[in-house]
């Protein structure tokens, strides 16, 4: 029976816009940490946080013992240039929710300053996803078409410019993620298969991330199979943040799919130097 690999990594601003002399800015270790990790990790489709620009991914790709005929980069809004991509041996067709408007609980619209340029020149505007929400569906020969949302919500980073703090604009995310999912995956048809992958910047029992998990109701891997065996090492293994803030969501057509126990944290020596993330895979057959 034949095996897809799906994973998850936010690559901690693993690479920067290549230079123009040297082709990546950061140095070749961590480059090379980051090469040599996708290449083992042996998945059809990666689901990738943190992507500072199109060309970066593109090299990246091109430097993998075996490169993805797929690539695909989504810009979000990201200030800090921390964008999203997939990497696929499948066809995939994208959709960025980039320009999605966020609101309070009771409606009424949000609105902050985009950056801190904005804040110094006192220029709120609606508030929209801090990064994005990308929607790749897959199209696997034989096998029809797989929804996965590529999610990163808004850190937990101090930010002392802003008019909203960090937990207000992420349970707005969460909502937005929730009706996204909704209208156009789960609720759409019930037996297609979809799959919220990603950094939710936030642990299972913060309440920024509740409307997620109450409202979706999709089965958590990483909780059910990974986390309740004790065998985790922290998703995120750097600085204060040494927490699962890394998520696999499966809608239950997918989690029909799901080969049980296939769900991996690839701990090892070149993931922890590529990333303060660790991947997260899963197989469904």
């Amino acid at each position: 029976m034949r095996r897809i690999r799906i994973t998850t990594w936010n690559t901690g601003g693993g690479f920067d816009p290549p230079d123009a002399a040297t082709g990546w800015s950061r140095g070749t270790r961590r480059v090379e940490a980051l090469r040599r990790a996708v290449d083992r990790l042996q998945a059809e489709v990666i689901a990738l946080q943190e992507i500072e620009s199109d060309r970066a991914l593109d090299e990246l790709n091109a430097s993998l013992e075996r490169p993805y005929p797929f690539v695909r980069f989504a810009r979000g809004n990201s200030y800090l240039d921390l964008h999203q991509g997939f990497l696929s041996r499948f066809e995939v067709e994208c959709t960025s929710f980039r320009d999605t408007t966020l609101t309070a609980a009771d409606g009424s619209p949000l609105v902050d300053y985009a950056s801190p340029e904005d804040a110094e020149r006192q220029k709120p505007t609606p508030v929209r996803f801090q990064r994005d929400v990308v929607l790749a569906d897959v199209r696997v020969p034989g096998n029809g078409v797989i929804s996965i949302f590529n999610v990163h919500l808004k850190s937990q980073r101090p930010s002392p410019w802003r008019l909203l703090d960090d937990a207000t604009v992420r349970e707005a995310e969460s909502r937005a993620l929730v009706d996204i999912v909704r209208r156009h995956g789960s609720d759409v048809d019930p037996e297609h298969p979809v799959i919220v992958v990603g950094d939710l910047n936030a642990k299972p029992d913060d309440e920024s991330i509740r409307p997620i998990l109450d409202g979706l109701r999709f089965y958590d891997v990483l909780e059910r199979e990974w986390i309740a065996l004790s065998r985790a090492p922290d998703h995120t293994h750097r600085g204060r943040q040494r927490a699962r803030i890394d998520y696999v969501l499966l809608s239950p057509a997918a989690r029909r799919r799901y080969r049980p126990d296939s769900v991996r944290v690839h701990a090892s020596v070149d993931t922890r130097a590529a990333s303060d993330h660790f991947p997260v895979s899963i197989d469904l057959r």
